[in-house]
């Protein structure tokens, strides 16, 4: 009589394990039948993200790169009133140079200066090499050991340069250069932060154009810049290449045929 007890409760538990492993098995199929599906729309939308995150970077606004040129005036007309050509790849020395001489003379504020006597030069100014060093960096993105003051010749007759382990001088006869012509800021193109293009309009001295139209200028100057942590980058200045057809040139060739 007990082993048909014992039998009994046997199957009954048997009964019970498959009972229990069949309801495992059903909750966890249900579980994997619940997962959303992952459409080709959403992997297309994330795809279509990662396309304009990768698109070029365009923080500054058209007031930041005016603002910077109006502060820098004095540097901006070395490029354009007075026709420097500079590109920042080629690192030119002697170009490079040039602009931190300008820079010295025009616009770092060197104070009234040391007054000079049976010279031909009228002051001497005085700045020290951290501060060329911050200029150069600021402005170029290179350190100022590149400046070679034995290079500077924009105007020898008027400015003499030196340096000592300090400091950078220069003798001046005076600071005070008339423009050549009369510039004025024709465009700000903002292509992306890294390329930046300023175009200015080149006219004969004292003319002005109130219209700022093409037929008003002789030539057209571009400054390039790129933004950098403390401003913008001065990349390079030339005059603007335009490529345009010339019919009097056609018709000349045509003749000679």
């Amino acid at each position: 009589m007990e082993n048909k007890k014992d039998n009994k409760g046997i199957l009954i538990g048997i009964i019970a394990f498959v009972a229990g492993v069949a309801f495992i098995a059903y909750g966890t199929i249900s579980l994997l039948n619940s997962k959303p599906n992952v459409s080709d729309d959403n992997i297309n939308d994330d795809n279509q993200d990662v396309e304009n995150i990768d698109g070029p970077s365009v923080s500054v606004t058209e007031d930041d790169v005016k603002n910077f040129l109006t502060d820098n005036a004095k540097l901006v007309e070395y490029f354009t009133d007075y026709n420097a050509d500079f590109d920042l790849g080629e690192m030119n020395p002697v170009s490079i140079s040039d602009i931190f001489g300008w820079y010295f003379v025009f616009q770092y504020e060197h104070g009234e200066g040391e007054s000079l006597s049976n010279s031909k030069y009228t002051y001497k100014y005085t700045m020290p090499v951290a501060d060329a060093d911050t200029f150069m960096r600021a402005y170029l993105g290179i350190p100022a050991s590149i400046v070679d003051v034995t290079k500077i010749d924009f105007s020898k007759d008027f400015f003499n340069f030196t340096k000592d382990d300090n400091n950078y001088y220069v003798e001046v006869v005076a600071t005070g250069l008339d423009p050549i012509q009369t510039c004025v800021l024709n465009d700000v193109n903002i292509v992306s932060d890294s390329e930046i293009i300023v175009t200015y309009g080149v006219m004969e001295l004292g003319k002005t154009c109130e219209d700022k139209s093409d037929s008003c200028y002789i030539k057209k100057r571009e400054l390039r810049l790129r933004k950098s942590d403390s401003g913008f980058t001065i990349l390079g200045a030339a005059d603007v290449q335009e490529i345009t057809d010339n019919p009097d040139n056609q018709e000349s060739s045509t003749d000679e045929n």
